[in-house]
């Protein structure tokens, strides 16, 4: 007796079909699976602003005030203003439970922070947001510079649209101090929480903690920033603090951020902004932390941004 037995397999229309249907399975997973990977990152971002939010409020427990937005030279120096040129975010490292660099840090707080090498190229995780998967250094400007230049690095410190070579190099960062309302200026008192030599304690804020904002994101695309802190000479004239003889062109926007236009303005290195989709992370006085939408209220996103300007605005 003759038994046939037949090969069975797939026809080459079979096999197109099925890589067809697993063609569209996977693009229908890609955008899932990235839109999870980015809430993963936005969550991550808002655990960092949270954490430097926290060390800010617990930074006033111990002094009885919050850091200055940047420091500069006093004439008659009082606590902690004699500090040349660094930031907030310098000032507050002891209290995102660094030690070792606050003890650094706290051997050099009369020099120039762009004349310490050693730390202010010291990268910190905290500092970053996941999103913008930030590299390199940030170029701290020399006055009349475009204050958004290319990503210089220290083997390129001239990119051809820079009309002035950089001063110096710092640690990026995404995270910068709220200056309020108005454009950051060179050496300008704002009416947010941060501005330079700023003195503000919890009492300050009398439209309520829970209804102004502390600090917020910059991606680099937008605008550098550092935790650093600002080179005091580029914007200010002579050794001494002097109000009346300042540039037009600072360098505070490295440390500062301004809330004159909505989150996520098309060009604007002095706002605040993400590469989240449709906002950027924010906090408040108070310690909380939120996402803004980029569709925020002009009028409301200004009045958050105030500290005593008397506005009834909340989220």
């Amino acid at each position: 007796m003759n038994v046939n037995f037949r090969k069975r397999g797939f026809t080459l229309v079979e096999l197109l079909v099925v890589i067809s249907i697993i063609g569209i399975l996977v693009g229908l997973l890609l955008p899932a699976v990235q839109a999870a990977r980015e809430a993963v990152r936005r969550v991550s971002c808002l655990n960092n602003l949270k954490q430097i939010s926290l060390a800010i409020v617990n930074y006033h427990d111990q002094f009885r005030r919050f850091p200055s937005g940047y420091i500069r030279q006093s004439v008659t120096p009082a606590a902690d203003r004699y500090k040349i040129g660094w930031g907030w975010g310098a000032l507050i490292q002891a209290h995102l439970e660094n030690g070792p660099l606050a003890d650094q840090l706290g051997r050099v707080y009369t020099s120039d922070p762009m004349g310490q090498s050693g730390i202010r190229t010291i990268s910190l995780v905290t500092w970053k947001c996941p999103s913008d998967n930030i590299s390199g250094l940030t170029c701290v400007p020399r006055v009349g510079q475009n204050l958004n230049p290319p990503l210089p690095t220290p083997s390129n410190p001239n990119p051809t649209n820079i009309l002035r070579p950089c001063i110096s190099f710092g640690a990026r960062a995404n995270y910068i101090g709220n200056f309020g309302s108005v454009s950051v200026g060179a050496g300008a008192s704002g009416n947010g929480l941060f501005f330079v030599n700023s003195n503000l304690k919890m009492r300050d804020v009398t439209d309520g903690t829970s209804h102004s904002f502390m600090a917020g994101e910059r991606n680099v695309a937008l605008g550098q920033a550092t935790w650093v802190g600002v080179h005091w000479g580029e914007s200010m004239g002579g050794i001494l603090y002097d109000p009346a003889n300042l540039t037009k062109s600072p360098v505070d926007p490295l440390v500062l951020g301004s809330m004159h236009s909505k989150p996520n303005p098309g060009s604007d290195s002095r706002a605040f902004g993400s590469r989240h989709s449709g906002g950027c992370n924010m906090s408040m006085i108070d310690g909380s932390t939120t996402f803004v939408a980029t569709a925020i209220d002009l009028a409301i996103w200004k009045a958050l941004a105030t500290i005593r300007g008397g506005e009834v605005a909340a989220l």
